[in-house]
């Protein structure tokens, strides 16, 4: 029996939960969202969702409401509606008139009652070209110059969030035709393509397992989900040293990190050397909108330059955001490593040093700092979001009262600026009294800002 296209009402009771879970995943999917979250309270349950990397509050239900929400999505993905005391995992799909959406459900106990998790794939997404992947000319040649080999291993490295798997995909579409056989192991399985042949994960197909039936599939391109154990690191190396081009994501820092990460879970670095093609580390970042105005870097923000050794940027302006201007999509920051016969000899070695001394002569190669920085000289995003995803915090120490407000996540740049406005043409001398009589600041985010030695 087929599933109807989107949530349906069973009685007069549920009306309101299904026209709010239809509008509200139709209204999501628009704004890009990535999850929706439904969370239970006291009085009832809030309903967020996650855009562009942040949390936004959507609103709040009734107890009544929030339950008939969580039965209908437990309904949708055949879970039990009775045995409520276990977290619970499922999957669905709603089909709206212009695209579908998959769903990937996480349903834990708490406390207040429930938290239900429901990460968003829209299948748009699916067929997004390489090409409309912003980077740099040099790295988008040598990205296909190593897509393209008749074999080996690339991988894409990074946090969760961080686009791994859509830039995957891309790849796919690039390489996808009907002279090439492709196949893809995941957990699950995301996007759903043409000429594809999609394995999904499961506890008695694990990925070494399933990898291993693949091969005997006769492909020329695999996709495996995520190496996450020895076993199916050194299958995907074998796979790639007999003729098969294997893509794949791994959970690390950088591109050389990435490496070192390879050789703990204890794989040959001979066989790692001859079969690795390439990394491409990224994260994501929020994209400013093109009118955003430009500023020049807070003295925290020249520390974090001069210590990443981005001198020539310490002078420049980078994006801001303007208060009330929302962040428009968001943007990959990459950095692309390639091998040579130099960094063969290192990995052999395990000399990460030297492979990063190696990996800055190459043309292609950009750190994410620096690459972060570039995005942000030019406008596209701003420094603060660079920082941010570098991992490294910074400390206020022996800076101005705003720097550490901003620092600290009670500020904006354009408030400080406009506080800082208004005090060069008001009467009051002391920033704190122009930032709490702005309504800006309060008097405890002050009294914690004043209080960093």
């Amino acid at each position: 029996m087929n599933q109807p296209d989107l949530f349906i009402s069973t009685g007069r009771g549920d009306q309101e939960s299904v026209e709010l879970l239809n509008d509200l995943f139709a209204k999501a999917a628009e704004h890009g969202a990535s999850d929706i979250h439904f969370e239970d309270h006291q009085e009832g349950a809030a309903i967020r969702w996650r855009c562009r990397g942040s949390m936004e509050l959507i609103g709040h239900v009734s107890r009544h409401v929030a339950r008939n929400i969580q039965d209908k999505i437990r309904a949708r993905c055949n879970l039990s509606i009775v045995d409520k005391k276990l977290a619970q995992d499922g999957r669905t799909s709603l089909q709206f008139a212009s695209f579908g959406l998959d769903l990937r459900v996480s349903i834990q106990p708490t406390v207040q009652g429930h938290s239900v998790v429901c990460r968003l794939l829209d299948q748009r997404n699916a067929g997004r070209p390489l090409n409309d992947i912003p980077m740099t000319d040099i790295v988008r040649s040598s990205l296909m110059s190593v897509i393209h080999e008749p074999n080996g291993l690339f991988l894409v490295t990074g946090p969760t969030g961080s686009g791994k798997t859509s830039t995957l995909y891309s790849i796919i579409n690039a390489l996808n035709s009907v002279e090439r056989k492709i196949m893809t192991i995941e957990d699950p399985v995301e996007y759903r393509l043409p000429w594809l042949q999609q394995v999904n994960v499961e506890q008695d197909n694990p990925f070494a397992s399933a990898l291993r039936a693949a091969l005997r599939q006769d492909p020329d391109v695999i996709l495996v989900g995520e190496i996450r154990d020895r076993e199916t690191a050194n299958i995907a190396i074998q796979a790639a040293l007999t003729g098969h081009l294997v893509l794949s994501t791994l959970h690390a820092n950088d591109s050389v990190s990435t490496i070192s990460r390879l050789l703990d879970l204890d794989v040959d670095p001979v066989a790692l050397a001859a079969s690795l093609r390439g990394v491409l580390a990224q994260r994501l970042v929020k994209r400013l909108p093109v009118s955003s105005p430009n500023r020049p870097a807070t003295r925290l923000e020249r520390d974090w330059l001069l210590a990443n050794r981005l001198h020539s940027y310490v002078d420049q302006q980078f994006g801001s955001p303007e208060e009330h201007v929302a962040y428009q999509g968001m943007l990959p920051v990459m950095e692309l490593l390639l091998m040579s016969p130099a960094i063969q000899e290192a990995m052999v070695r395990r000399q990460d040093k030297r492979i990063r001394q190696i990996a800055g002569t190459q043309p292609q190669f950009e750190t994410l700092a620096r690459a972060g920085t570039r995005l942000a000289a030019s406008g596209m995003t701003s420094l603060e979001e660079i920082i941010a995803i570098s991992g490294q915090s910074l400390q206020p120490t022996d800076m101005p009262l705003g720097e550490r407000l901003i620092s600290l996540g009670h500020l904006t740049s354009f408030q400080l600026r406009k506080a800082l406005n208004h005090q060069i043409s008001g009467s009051q001398c002391l920033l704190g009294e122009i930032l709490i009589d702005m309504q800006l600041c309060d008097k405890e985010a002050i009294d914690e800002a004043m209080a960093i030695i």
